[in-house]
């Protein structure tokens, strides 16, 4: 009975994520057991791995074998994190020539089954020994990162997607709160956990990101991607907006005065500070993204296009209420309401949508049929922008 249970489950997790794209296929066939390696990041006092494994386990319950790579990496208390980063980074840089000699003496067949993980540090290890298989022609089945501690320009992070027969899937988080110490007394530059930095093709290199997180820890990441497999939803809810300067979200003004648009698409868009110089990135909602030198934040857009295309196509064919663009008056962020049934008067209404007059004020505002405030601004320019939003329910 235990063995009809497995073989079922087997089966869902195989067919749940063969069937919901092809970009992800499972290993099926009975000599074609994958051989995991789990390459870990830097050790504290807690760490053990045996979650992470557990979840390699069930991302590949078909697995010849999952191992634990371990490396010499200073198994120290938080409070002595400086001095273990430096002592864990020199140790990784030495492991990972040793990792790819490990690789290189794999039989064709047993590397045509190797599945690389590499968590946090890890990650860099199994980048720096993919740029030496690189140069061999050497390549293994699948390459899985997830919140590496590497810059998000290393040159070597190509070599994976020569390396790696599958496509790459790189797990980002850009909430870490360990990857935004890496940036800042670290290597001071942005690291791959929080999305890679360069356009790349997106068939061959897969980010997929964290959900609201801050955790550094490699079984979280591995268990969203597990989820990931089962729903078969590879859709990221957050763009991934590679950063150069160490940013926080918040609400601009829309940059009408003293910036210059460089470029846009979807409602994001490029923005260029007349007096310092400097670029940033808003979203539709005008909050800052990312900012940082001109070069950086070209190529930061680039990336932000790309996955703004890939989320257009794959766009369920039923319209949402963000698909409706409402014409703006003052500047507006998105924002649930009541619904206005207190100080509010409906002026008109169609299709769920309300065009409404404040009781006191005056001014109006235009709920979605979520009740969500779309725009808000005197009676007159709000009154035209509803009657472009019954045009566009009306078009549907």
């Amino acid at each position: 009975m235990k063995r009809i249970l497995l073989s079922l489950f087997v089966a869902v997790i195989v067919f749940g994520a063969s069937a919901a794209s092809a970009q992800y296929p499972q290993f099926n066939a009975p000599d074609d057991r994958p051989i995991v390696w789990f390459v870990h990041g830097m050790v504290t006092v807690q760490d053990k791995f045996e979650k992470e494994l557990a979840e390699l386990r069930e991302i590949y319950p078909n697995a010849e074998s999952v191992e634990l790579k371990k490396w010499n990496s200073p198994k120290l208390n938080l409070v002595q994190m400086g001095p273990a980063w430096s002592i864990s980074l020199e140790n990784a840089k030495q492991y990972a020539p040793v990792l790819a000699d490990e690789i290189i003496r794999l039989p064709a067949h047993r590397r045509n089954r190797l599945v690389l993980v590499g968590h946090s540090l890890g990650g860099r290890i199994v980048i720096n020994a993919a740029a030496i298989c690189q140069q061999r022609n050497i390549t293994v089945r699948k390459i899985i990162l997830a919140g590496s501690a590497i810059n998000n320009d290393d040159p070597n992070i190509t070599a994976t997607l020569a390396v790696s027969q599958e496509p790459v899937v790189n797990l980002v988080n850009v909430n870490d709160a360990m990857l935004a110490v890496y940036k800042v007394g670290g290597e001071f530059a942005p690291a791959l956990g929080t999305g890679y930095l360069y356009p790349v093709d997106p068939t061959r290199f897969i980010e997929l990101t964290m959900d609201g997180s801050v955790n550094h820890f490699g079984f979280e990441y591995l268990e969203n991607y597990k989820k990931r497999l089962k729903t078969g939803n590879f859709t990221n809810k957050y763009i991934v907006v590679p950063q150069d300067f160490s940013n926080v979200d918040f609400p601009t003004l829309g940059g009408t005065v003293a910036w210059d648009a460089l470029d846009s698409c979807s409602g994001w868009i490029l923005q260029h500070n007349q007096v310092t110089g400097h670029c940033r990135i808003i979203d539709p909602d005008g909050i800052r993204k990312a900012w940082g030198r001109m070069g950086k934040m070209q190529i930061a857009f680039e990336k932000v296009k790309q996955q703004l295309v890939l989320r257009q196509a794959n766009r369920p064919a039923t319209p949402t209420a963000k698909d409706i663009a409402v014409i703006q008056d003052f500047y507006n962020w998105d924002r649930s309401t009541a619904g206005g049934d207190v100080w509010w008067n409906n002026i008109d209404q169609f299709r769920g949508w309300k065009l409404q007059q404040h009781k006191l004020t005056g001014h109006c505002r235009i709920l979605d049929e979520s009740d969500v405030r779309r725009a808000w601004g005197t009676e007159s320019n709000m009154q035209k922008s509803f009657d472009d939003v019954k045009r566009q329910l009306e078009n549907r």
